[in-house]
């Protein structure tokens, strides 16, 4: 599932450095140092030691999911944007608003911002815009979830199956008004059929030449 928290999460992950293990090590050397001063009150200290050792350890467990979080999500949209392809002096411009996509999908939905940058590039793969892409992505997204595929999966098959089926993205093509009615149509198919959309999709690229 993905977590509200997953842009505090990259932030994190690219502001960490050693000095961060470097004050957490250093802070249970203190703990552990002041859990041996004098017999008053000396149980009480060393159990207070303990339960900020503890703390210590569980924030640097964090922060080390945090980053590898943060380098997959990167990688993803380092793969997404080069798919994309953008002129340079447009590459920060289209990097940025693919990213606020990503991100936007793994705040407010059950998928994470990597998979829905994953889902980009196939649309990119497809011949697909940014622009229309990022349009497309929350279509997407709902029949990943309604079909229970894989969302990267689901990108690929529909727009693969839209290809040779000669479906437009945008507008008419073979009598179907684009995404939303095509994927209206493999919908209607997995409730009314015993088949599934994305078998469906399948006999599409099957069938297309």
């Amino acid at each position: 599932m993905a977590s509200a928290d997953y842009k505090l999460a990259i932030k994190i992950a690219g502001s960490l450095d050693k000095s961060f293990s470097a004050a957490i090590s250093g802070a249970q050397k203190q703990l552990g140092a002041l859990g041996k001063l004098g017999k008053i009150g000396g149980a009480s200290l060393k159990i207070a030691s303990s339960a900020l050792s503890a703390l210590g350890s569980g924030a640097l467990n964090a922060a080390t999911a945090s980053m590898e979080t943060g380098k997959e999500f990167e990688a993803a949209m380092s793969s997404a944007i080069a798919t994309a392809g953008p002129a340079a002096e447009e590459y920060e411009k289209v990097y940025k608003k693919m990213e606020a996509a990503a991100m936007e999908m793994g705040r407010t939905t059950s998928k994470t911002a990597t998979e829905s940058a994953n889902a980009l590039e196939y649309m990119s793969l497809a011949g697909w815009d940014v622009d229309t892409s990022i349009t497309a992505l929350p279509s997407v997204l709902k029949m990943s979830e309604a079909s229970g595929m894989d969302l990267a999966r689901c990108s690929d098959i529909i727009t693969d199956s839209m290809s040779a089926a000669g479906v437009k993205v945008n507008g008419f093509s073979v009598g179907v008004n684009g995404l939303s009615e095509y994927l209206d149509i493999a919908t209607r198919a997995q409730n009314k059929s015993n088949q599934t959309a994305e078998q469906l999709m399948e006999a599409f690229i099957g069938v297309g030449g």
